[in-house]
């Protein structure tokens, strides 16, 4: 997988970021990803072939990839993310870990179509890496905060 060692946070119960768990336990979040395995082979099931998961706000791939591995021959995968660098690590996980039935796209999932702005990616500092968030709380759109770590200006995403 291509991590960037950045991705990580220090907060109070510890270091959080994609990035942080694959370094340090070599994988992500592995009973999520396992769960929804598990809802897949069950739509497999139902449904035989041709399944379709979307991972919205996919970050670096790991359930994209997770998820084509498992559905190779039966399923796709079709993974969206906002931030620019991010998606180019997507892609590459991708494309390395031959995953062809995987597509990756940059762009953010919303309710309703529009450009949202994001805020660029800072690839070499820790805490904006695994600080960034689009949604606000009433889950009614999606909006980007700016971050708090750069004063550049937030890029337009599809």
């Amino acid at each position: 997988m291509i991590v960037n060692q950045n991705d990580m946070k220090q907060t109070s119960t510890g270091i959080i970021g994609v990035g942080a768990q694959i370094l340090n336990k070599q994988s992500f979040d592995q009973e999520e990803v396992n769960l929804v395995l598990g809802l897949l082979s069950k739509r497999r099931h139902i449904y035989k072939k041709n399944i379709v998961a979307l991972d919205c706000g996919a970050n670096i791939g790991v359930h994209t990839i997770e998820w084509a591995r498992h559905m190779h021959g039966w399923g796709q995968v079709h993974a969206f993310e906002a931030q620019e660098r991010i998606y180019y690590a997507l892609a590459g996980n991708i494309a390395i870990n031959n995953c062809s039935n995987a597509r990756a796209t940059w762009a953010a999932v919303g309710a309703k179509p529009g450009f949202l702005n994001v805020p660029r990616s800072i690839t070499t500092n820790r805490q904006a890496m695994a600080a960034s968030s689009f949604a606000n709380r009433r889950r009614t759109k999606i909006s980007a905060r700016p971050s708090a770590t750069t004063n550049q200006t937030p890029m337009k995403c599809p």
